[in-house]
Parts: structure tokens; C-alpha cells; sequence
């Protein structure tokens, strides 16, 4: 990753406060953290030691499940917001989560806005998954909030949009 030399999102960071120095150490830049605990959770937003880019603003989750950072980078700003949302037989907390940033990003809207992470939804089920029910994933509340929250946000699935009708996954349930 030092190597890109680019802003990187970690979910399921499984950091705690006691190893961040460790971290950027290791990072060699700034790193911003939201905190789960030492077997769950937890994301990072990693910004590059060469990049120019000055923090303005800063919201970290409490419980690690999200960082939206506004910066300053190359004469421009950016709303940066990476999520580690909780899987799908948690709801009412997705539900809370997507809420909770809907809320902090209403002063941002019609900025640029880079939303990233760990969503533990498939956007296009009959594009993003293989095999199981579409219908759990096409009808819940959490995905009709999040999609409301991406087109209230006007913000597109960019690897959607650059890889067409491409089926690739990153994730496979070995059981099926």
C-alpha cells in the first residue's frame, strides 16, 4: 500500500487504541481510526505521508463502524466516508448506522463525496452476488435506506459503472 502512495479504506480493522502508534509507524503517514475492539470491527482511513491534503473535519464512530473525514487535497475538497456496516441478520443496527451518516453527511450534499467500505450488501444482487435468494436483498429496509441515501447523495457504483455486466465477487460462501 505505501508503495500506491494513495488514500486507503480498512475495514474490519480488529485495531485497538494501544497499536495505532504502531501503525503509523509502520504506515509512515496519518492515519485515522475508528475503534472496535481487538476481534471485531474497526475501521481506518489511511492517508499517504506525500500526499497534500490538510484534514478539516472529522467524525469517528464510537463503536467502529464508520470515519467520514472532510479534506483538502490538491485545491479541492473531498467528504471521505468508509463504512463497516454490521451483517445482514443485524437490521435495525445497519438501519442505525445508515441513519447516523445520512445525518452527518446533510451538510456535504452535492460535494464530493468518496463513500467506501465493507456495505455487507450486494448494491445489484442479480449483478454483485451468485447463487441464494435475491429477494432477502432486494426488499429489506437497510438496502432501501442505503439506496436512498445514495441517490439522495447523487453517488455512483463506480466499479459498477467502469465493469459493466463483469461478475466478479470477492467474497464466496464455500458452503454453497
Amino acid at each position: 500500500m505505501k508503495k500506491q502512495k494513495c488514500i486507503t479504506f480498512l475495514q474490519e480493522t480488529h485495531c485497538t487504541r494501544e497499536l495505532e502508534n504502531t501503525w503509523k509507524q509502520e504506515w509512515g503517514g496519518d492515519i485515522v481510526f475508528s475503534h472496535g475492539s481487538s476481534n471485531s470491527k474497526g475501521v481506518a482511513i489511511l492517508l499517504p505521508k506525500q500526499a497534500d491534503y490538510t484534514i478539516l473535519n472529522k467524525e469517528v464512530d464510537n463503536d467502529g463502524r464508520f470515519i467520514i473525514i472532510e479534506i483538502k487535497y490538491e485545491n479541492e475538497i473531498y467528504v471521505l466516508i468508509n463504512i463497516y456496516a454490521p451483517t445482514q441478520n443485524h437490521e435495525n443496527e445497519q438501519i442505525h448506522v445508515i441513519n447516523k451518516i445520512r445525518d452527518s453527511l446533510a451538510p456535504y450534499e452535492g460535494g464530493n463525496i468518496i463513500l467506501g467500505g465493507d456495505l455487507n450488501l450486494a448494491l445489484n444482487p442479480l449483478k454483485d452476488k451468485k447463487g441464494g435468494s435475491t429477494t432477502t436483498l432486494t426488499c429489506n429496509k437497510y438496502r432501501t435506506e442505503l439506496l436512498a441515501l445514495t441517490d439522495a447523495l447523487n453517488l455512483t457504483d463506480i466499479w459498477r459503472m467502469k465493469n459493466g455486466e463483469t461478475f466478479l465477487f470477492t467474497w464466496h460462501n464455500k458452503k454453497k
